[in-house]
């Protein structure tokens, strides 16, 4: 059973192939009725985020909604051009690397290989972001770009 925002429905899995086929292709035994078939639909027009069963087991546990929340931190962050091999000798235990800023006014970040780098497996076109306890993590842009807006 899933919650569409006040609408409890009966499903399978395959609830979109199912809903295609008027049937249930995984052998679930479940009512079906013209009621069913109505706020089922009802439901993935409404709410298509929903409907993607690869993003509904993001979104659930055990067919348990969890809870949503909405990002309002305020971070310090610089998009990446480039990852670089450093060229002196590291600061950090197991290496480092830089990461080049797209903005030219920024000089490259050295972060730790270990601790930075093989954690976060930072690519091009991401973010670097500094938290206000001061915590380093990158970020991929879509990510990013979709969860914060500049401020300054």
């Amino acid at each position: 059973m899933s919650v569409w925002t006040g609408i409890t429905i009966w499903h399978c899995a395959h609830q979109r192939r199912c809903l295609e086929l008027n049937r249930c292709v995984c052998g679930h035994d479940r009512r079906r009725d013209e009621d069913f078939d109505a706020q089922l639909r009802r439901a993935m027009e409404r709410y298509p985020e929903q409907s993607n069963p690869q993003e509904q087991s993001m979104q659930s546990i055990d067919n348990i909604q969890l809870p949503r929340y909405q990002s309002h931190k305020k971070v310090w962050a610089l998009q990446i051009k480039d990852i670089k091999q450093t060229d002196v000798e590291s600061s950090f235990d197991g290496g480092s690397m830089m990461l080049v800023p797209v903005d030219s006014r920024y000089a490259p970040i050295e972060v730790s290989f270990v601790d930075y780098v093989q954690r976060h497996k930072p690519e091009a076109g991401g973010y670097y972001v500094v938290y206000e306890d001061g915590y380093k993590s990158y970020s991929p842009a879509g990510a990013f770009e979709s969860g914060y807006t500049l401020i300054g």
